[in-house]
C-alpha cells in the first residue's frame, strides 16, 4: 500500500534502464482513465503521483510521458471542437503562439532543476489547482 506522505521516489537514471511493471501500469491507466472518466488534466493530477510513487518511473520520464499523454488527449478534444465550429480561431492561434515558446523554456528550465524541487513545484500547481476549483465550487 502506497503512503500518503511523500516516499523517496527513483531520480534521473537512464531511460534504457526503466524498469516498471507494465500489467500494474495498464491496470492504472484503465482505472483512471476508463473507470474514473478523468481524461486531460484531470487525469494528469493523477498519473504522475502514480507513475512516480507506484510504478517508481523517474520523475523527469514521467512528466514526459504525462504530457504526451495530454496532448493526444488535447488534440482529440480539438478535433471534436473542430468539427463542430465551436474553436474561434484567431484566440487559439493566438494561445498556441504564446505555448509554443513557453513549453521550449519550460523544457530547457526543468533539464536544469533537481528532480526534488520539479516535485514540490508540481505539488504546489496541483495545490493551487484545487484550491482554485474548490472556491469555484463553494462560491
Amino acid at each position: 500500500m502506497t503512503p500518503f506522505w511523500p516516499i523517496p521516489a527513483p531520480d534521473r537514471t537512464d531511460a534504457t534502464a526503466l524498469a516498471f511493471n507494465g500489467p500494474a501500469a495498464v491496470g492504472l491507466a484503465g482505472l483512471v482513465g476508463f473507470a474514473g472518466g478523468m481524461v486531460g488534466q484531470a487525469g494528469s493530477f493523477l498519473y504522475i503521483p502514480l507513475m512516480v510513487y507506484v510504478l517508481r518511473v523517474p520523475t523527469w520520464v514521467a512528466i514526459g510521458s504525462n504530457l504526451g499523454i495530454i496532448m493526444f488527449a488535447a488534440a482529440a478534444g480539438l478535433g471534436g471542437k473542430l468539427g463542430t465550429a465551436r474553436v474561434p480561431l484567431l484566440l487559439a492561434a493566438a494561445l498556441v503562439g504564446g505555448t509554443v515558446p513557453g513549453a521550449q523554456l519550460g523544457a530547457l528550465a526543468s533539464r536544469r532543476t533537481q528532480p526534488r524541487l520539479l516535485r514540490f513545484v508540481l505539488a504546489g500547481v496541483v495545490s493551487a489547482a484545487a484550491v482554485g476549483i474548490w472556491l469555484d465550487v463553494i462560491f
